[in-house]
Order: structure tokens, then sequence, then C-alpha cells
């Protein structure tokens, strides 16, 4: 018992989306069944109600068909076919529309209620089912014990509508032995008009609790634990060493990216340390380029590729960090900081002289 009460606390988290789905897929969803017989027998009530006169016309010409084909004596298999479509066209058309709407109008209620859910996994065929010990543990389950005492509490209910409903019409029932038969026929019939619709209410509202209840303890029982949570959110990531290990090769993979465009650059200006970005240009491009850039480690490699090619470094502290935090790699250098860039080109034709930029050409630069 102590070991159930733990489970249920443990499972103190909302259902997630994930779990709700799968729920929805093996079709565990609060089952309105109560709600639907209501509805129908609601719709029966209101039907022959409305349609009393028209059902009771239709009848009254069947039978007067059927005594004239009974008279007959002639007819043979044909004929008794056609007696039969004689006899029952009047009241097929009514009843077709009753069982139609009956059909459709409880079913489009259910299929609204689970927001139309269908699953074909409650349809399938098991075995287990078929096995009386199974049966008998889920009736003497909790589940199956709460379902009797809910059928018990129905049934009661129910029981006590019909008395409140039709304990005047007892009390005066030997009053109608002096009624003509028509007037007992109307009476009758009000009565049963009256009883119908107060079952189908009182059945309304207790299948309307029924729902409520049902998807209740579902919602409790989609219910997970924090542990739960973590293993979705596994199972649906991936692993966290395998995530970490492709983070990594996509990092690989980016690094080997920029640090062959190194040799392209023209120049580096670095941090020094923490940041280096590579920039090529020569005449005839329309703006210098971002071929690379890095940080930290990155910006190391950055800076032993361009020493080993030859490439001068110049430190730019403000314009390092600039060109790296707004530039991305392929990008043109923006018109702002055009002086920057020209002030350090300017310093390389002083150290280097114009020899310098004559082994860079638009060419590569294009490449």
């Amino acid at each position: 018992m102590e070991d159930r009460e733990q489970s249920a606390d443990d499972k103190s988290e909302e259902a997630s989306d994930e779990r709700r789905k799968q729920y929805r897929e093996e079709g565990n969803v609060a089952n309105p069944r109560e709600l639907m017989a209501a509805v129908s027998l609601l719709i029966l009530t209101l039907s022959l109600s409305f349609s009393s006169r028209a059902l009771h016309d239709a009848l009254q010409q069947s039978l007067r068909r059927s005594w004239a084909m009974v008279s007959r004596h002639d007819m043979g298999a044909e004929g008794v076919m056609q007696a039969v479509g004689a006899v029952a066209s009047p009241v097929m058309p009514i009843l077709g529309v009753l069982a139609v709407t009956l059909t459709v109008v409880p079913t489009l209620v259910g299929l609204l209620l689970t927001r139309f859910n269908w699953s074909w996994k409650k349809l399938e065929f098991n075995l287990e089912k078929l096995n009386p010990v199974t049966g008998m543990s889920r009736v003497v389950s909790y589940q199956g014990l709460a379902e009797l005492a809910k059928s018990i509490i129905k049934l009661i209910g129910l029981t006590c509508v019909c008395y409140v409903v039709l304990k005047d019409s007892i009390a005066g029932s030997g009053l109608t032995h002096f009624e003509d038969s028509r007037t007992f026929l109307a009476g009758m019939n009000e009565e049963v008009f009256r009883l119908l619709m107060s079952i189908a209410i009182a059945g309304f509202v207790l299948g309307a609790a029924d729902f409520f209840w049902n998807w209740y303890q579902l919602e409790q029982k989609m219910k997970m634990s924090k542990q739960d949570l973590k293993e979705e959110s596994k199972s649906q990531e991936g692993d966290p060493h395998v995530k970490s290990q492709r983070r990594r090769m996509a990092r690989d993979i980016v690094t080997r990216k920029t640090l062959a465009k190194v040799p392209e650059a023209t120049f580096v200006v670095t941090n020094p340390t923490h940041f280096s970005v590579a920039i090529r240009y020569v005449k005839g491009m329309s703006a210098p380029v971002v071929v690379a850039k890095g940080q930290d480690f990155l910006a190391l490699r950055i800076r032993e590729i361009a020493k080993d090619h030859d490439i001068i470094l110049v430190e730019n502290k403000a314009l390092a960090r600039t060109l790296y935090k707004t530039v991305k790699v392929g990008g043109e250098v923006p018109a702002s900081l055009y002086a920057s860039v020209i002030e350090v080109m300017k310093y390389i034709y002083g150290v280097r002289g114009k020899d310098y930029f004559s082994r860079f050409s638009l060419d590569a630069a294009n490449r």
C-alpha cells in the first residue's frame, strides 16, 4: 500500500505532449458512452414526440393495407413481396430518418468529446480477454469495483427519477378504468413522454458526471514523475554523450573549413590572443572580405597558419573584436570600418612595402 502511495506521489508532473499523443494513439481517452446513450434516448424521445402524429397516420395506413392484403387468397411469392413492400412503405421513411438520426448524432457527440479520436488498437482481437482468470481479476480489481459502484449509483438515481415521475400517476391509476380508450391512450402517451424525457435528462447529467470522472482519472493516470520526464527527453533528444560527440564533430568540421580559408587572407587582425580575424583584400575588390575568424584556441590556430604562409599579423584590439562580433565569415567589411582597415593596410605598406601585396591576385580572391 505504501509503495502504491509512494508511486502515486512520485507522479506529480503533468503529462507531456508526447505522452498524451501516445495515449490517444492507443485509444486511451475519456469514454463518453454513458453520455452518448443519454443523447440517443433524448433524440428518440423528442423524435417520437414530434413525429407521433405522422407515425400514427403511417401505422393506420399500413394496417389498412395489411387487412386488404390478408383478404386476398390468390397471391404468389411475388405478390407477397409486393404486399410486404406496400404495408411497410408508409412507416419505413419515418423509421429510416429516426434510425439515421440515432446513429449519426450520438456518434458525432462522441467524436467531438474525444476530439475525433479513433484507434484500431482497441478493436484488435486479444485472446487474453477471453481468459476467465484475467476477467475475474479485472472484476475484483479497483477499477472493476469502481465501475460496479458507479453502475449501482446510476441505477439508484434512475430508479428514484422513475418513482418521482410516476408516483402521482400510480396513485391515480384506478381512475383510468372510467376513461374512454382515446383519453386513456392520450394520457398514457403524455406519461410515457414525461418519463422518457426525465430519464434522458437524468441520464445526461449522470453521463456528463461519468465522462468528467473518466477524464479526471485519465489525467491522473497520465501524470509523470520527474524521472519519466527525463527519460522521455533523453529518448527524444538522444543520449547526451552522443549529442556531445555530434556537437564536437560539427565544431571540428566548422574549424577545418575556417582554417582552410586562412591561406587566402591578405592579413590577420588580432586581439592579440583572444580574437583573430583573417581579411582578404586586393585591388579590384569592392570591399575587404572576412575569410576566417576565431576565438581563443581557434584564434591561435589562425595565427599559426598565417605565420606558416607568411601572412602578416596586425594587432588592433578594437578592430579585431568588432569584426569578430559583427561580420560573418564570407561577409564584407562594413563601410563604417573602412577607415580602420585602411589604417591597418597603411601600416602593412610601411612594414612590408608594395611587394607584400604583389603575391595576392584578384583571381585568388574570387576562388
